[in-house]
């Protein structure tokens, strides 16, 4: 997951900087990211 989750990181900071301006907001882009990593990893 840790891994996942920095990749992540990684991805979504390098999209928000190389646009022009900002296509999103980063910290909704993070929360987004942690809900799908961590929620994905719940036992069914």
């Amino acid at each position: 997951m840790g891994r996942l989750i920095a990749l992540g990181y990684f991805s979504a900071v390098s999209r928000w900087i190389t646009a022009g301006p900002p296509p999103f907001v980063l910290a909704d882009e993070l929360a987004s990211l942690l809900d799908a990593v961590l929620l994905g990893a719940l036992p069914r």
